[in-house]
């Protein structure tokens, strides 16, 4: 490289020098208008609350299934999971205003949700967080509490056939002869 392109460090340090006014002024006035967003700007808190999500034993299927937490993320960000938020909140806000307040993340590779709710007071913020911990375990409850009651009418509804289905045989083995082929085969049904 020639010399006449070269650029010393002093040759920076000079032309700081001679520009050290411009520099202070810009830097203080981006102090001052920082500060004063700060003081002036409205004040956001957010709250965040954690739920634990476990696999729902499904009886008609005789298993649990297997967490896919997008899908309980969706599910807590829902509608029907909002209007049960709004009656714990005791509020008037819609549903889907309170759920523009709402974030739903999972915790790294966890089966853990983290429900925040943000708000400009930092109590009404804690408050949004519980509500909607609360009403997903309430709306998942009342999903497993339901997946239970069919599953019982199920069961109940096969044990009354199969108790009919008894009943019949029984009668037919009334009228059959004590040891006989049909008597065994009945007998062996019931």
């Amino acid at each position: 490289m020639s010399q006449e392109h070269l650029v010393e460090f002093e040759d920076y340090v000079a032309a700081i020098r001679r520009r050290r006014r411009l520099i202070a002024a810009v830097v203080a006035t981006f102090v001052v208008l920082g500060a004063a967003y700060s003081l002036l700007s409205t004040k956001v808190y957010t709250s965040e609350s954690r739920v634990s999500v476990t696999p729902t034993f499904d009886p008609g299927e005789g298993s649990s299934q297997e967490v896919n937490i997008d899908t309980e993320q969706g599910i807590a960000r829902s509608s029907a999971v909002a209007t049960i938020a709004q009656g714990i909140l005791g509020t008037d806000t819609s549903p889907s205003d309170l759920l523009d307040n709402v974030t739903v993340r999972d915790i790294g590779e966890s089966t853990i949700l983290a429900i925040g709710y943000t708000d400009t007071n930092p109590d009404e913020a804690f408050r949004g967080a519980d509500a909607f911990a609360r009403a997903y375990l309430q709306f998942r409850s009342e999903q497993a509490d339901e997946a239970t009651r069919v599953a019982r009418q199920q069961i109940d509804a096969e044990r009354a056939s199969t108790r009919q289905r008894i009943v019949a045989l029984e009668d037919q083995l009334q009228g059959v002869e004590p040891g006989s082929a049909e008597f065994a085969e009945l007998d062996s049904r019931i």
